[in-house]
């Protein structure tokens, strides 16, 4: 006769789905939960949202930074813009523009597998460290390794952390507040870069990296006081932890009260063949030899969503100028906005702030797809003017002004919080890790290319060139948004694969 150890190995050929089902419901309980509060539900889901905004928002100041340095390391005109610092060439600012970007892929792939492992709540925490050194070893930068150096390990250490978080936001956050704390977590983006160019119009650039190392460490504390995933738990068939952390999440309300959802999350988890786990013998056991991940990839309800999440990233890349960002002062400059180039990098901030307010607030209403659609089509709109602007040659600073000013809204409106929006709400739990991580490695794939090749389009192209190009590909993308992107907004994700399979 079998022992019990044997038996927690090895599934009962006799058990069904019902049998299940008992199982779990002997486990949990079948009590519906009493009616509870909408303030005090979405309290501790807003605060857990804020951990991914003030990740976003380091990731914002990374993507600022550059901006700063160039505009006092850059040569210009034959000259430098400074004397006593060291100089960086224009190949050298391509490169430092998009190294970050760069190796930021290999580490969001490589943290779809191992958030599995560790769990989403200890890889953010882990990755904030390095984060944190990173801006003071910028501080004391005094060549062109060092700078570089800085930059490899942000791409690492967000790489690393990107993908839990998004993980974390479609897991411990209820289907009715995650479209809002989607794009509010998001704001915060628009935030840190707010922060980074407004201080940089009084400050260095050593003097902003020790103030953007704030960041990382306000991230470390959020997400030190919350609990681990509740999903994450349950797959490793901790499922006290999960109701703990459930009950944290949903208020701080009684075990009674979280019961449900703990049970049918359990459910679903037991019955996907890719999470490992099963009722064996009346038992929540972990079994070894699942399907791989990989071959997920063959269902149209997994990489349908990760290529129009790829696809919308690039065009919106193209449509918000990310490639231009290292040098847009030098820009400004060029154009001769009527006021000050930094300044312009503080309103270009602003209007991305009230694009994603605006966002924040019309997202219920309008729907995603809807906002998706108009961001990235005002996005070509703009780009498309200021070629025309340049052609022509008109001596109007302020049209300029008022025409990256729409830019920069639009960009905030759609572009920079939708996609994350859609990487966090997409995915089923046995593909999210993995599909959240090539998400991620698209974005910054593209960030990396529309940097480095802006130089090479600038003297093959012209400035109305490379303009023209970016709101083309917008463009590009809004079609194919509009023929393949499905409404997600308040859709359960059983709804949302429907649509993609």
């Amino acid at each position: 006769m079998p022992s019990n150890a044997e038996n927690k190995h090895h599934p009962r050929q006799d058990g069904d789905e019902k049998e299940r089902f008992n199982l779990l419901e002997l486990k949990f309980g079948g009590s519906p939960p009493p009616k509870r509060s909408v303030c005090r539900a979405a309290a501790p889901q807003i605060f857990a949202s804020m951990g991914f905004g003030f990740m976003v928002a380091s990731v914002a100041s990374i993507c600022v930074m550059p901006t700063q340095v160039v505009d006092d390391l850059h040569k210009r005109n034959g000259s430098y813009t400074n004397e006593t610092e060291f100089e960086l060439s224009e190949t050298q600012v391509s490169w430092y523009g998009s190294l970050s970007y760069m190796v930021q892929p290999i580490a969001s792939i490589c943290s779809g597998f191992t958030q599995n492992i560790f769990g989403r709540r200890r890889m953010m925490l882990a990755a904030t460290i390095p984060l944190f050194a990173s801006w003071i070893v910028l501080h004391f930068a005094d060549n062109v390794v060092s700078l570089y150096a800085t930059q490899i390990i942000f791409g690492l250490s967000i790489g690393f952390m990107e993908a839990p978080s998004m993980s974390y936001l479609g897991e411990a956050i209820e289907p009715r507040f995650r479209g809002t704390l989607s794009s509010l977590a998001e704001f915060l983006y628009i935030a840190g870069t707010v922060y980074l160019n407004l201080i940089g119009v009084f400050f260095h650039w050593k003097t902003l990296s020790l103030l953007a190392a704030i960041l990382p460490l306000i991230t470390f504390f959020i997400v030190l006081t919350l609990p681990e995933s509740p999903t994450w738990f349950i797959v490793k068939g901790r499922l006290d932890e999960a109701e703990e952390a459930l009950q944290w999440l949903r208020g701080w309300v009684t075990s009674e009260e979280v019961e449900e959802e703990v049970r049918m999350t359990a459910k679903m988890i037991t019955e996907n063949p890719y999470s490992g786990a099963r009722i064996i013998d009346g038992e929540y056991t972990k079994v070894k030899n699942t399907p791989s991940q990989v071959a997920l990839f063959r269902q149209a309800r997994v990489w349908k969503p990760v290529l129009l999440i790829c696809i919308f990233f690039c065009a919106g890349n193209a449509g918000s100028l990310i490639g231009m960002r290292p040098m847009f002062t030098n820009i400004f400059e060029d154009l001769h906005t009527p006021i000050p180039p930094k300044q312009v990098l503080v309103l270009s901030s602003a209007m991305n702030a009230i694009g994603c307010i605006v966002c924040v607030l019309t997202v219920h209403k309008t729907g995603k797809r809807f906002i998706s659609l108009a961001s990235l089509l005002l996005c070509t709109a703009t780009c498309l003017a200021l070629a025309a602007y340049l052609w022509t040659k008109a001596d109007f600073p302020w049209l300029a002004t008022v025409f990256f000013s729409i830019n920069f809204f639009a960009a905030g409106l759609g572009i920079l919080t939708m996609p994350w929006a859609l990487v966090s709400e997409c995915f089923s739990l046995e593909a999210r890790g993995l599909s959240a991580g090539i998400c991620a490695a698209g974005a910054y794939v593209t960030y990396s290319i529309f940097t480095k090749s802006y130089f090479a389009l600038h003297h093959l192209l012209s400035l109305p060139g490379v303009f023209v190009v970016y709101g083309l590909i917008s463009l590009a993308g809004a079609a194919y948004l509009y023929f393949l992107m499905p409404e997600t907004e308040g859709k359960e994700l059983s709804d949302i694969e429907k649509d993609f399979a």
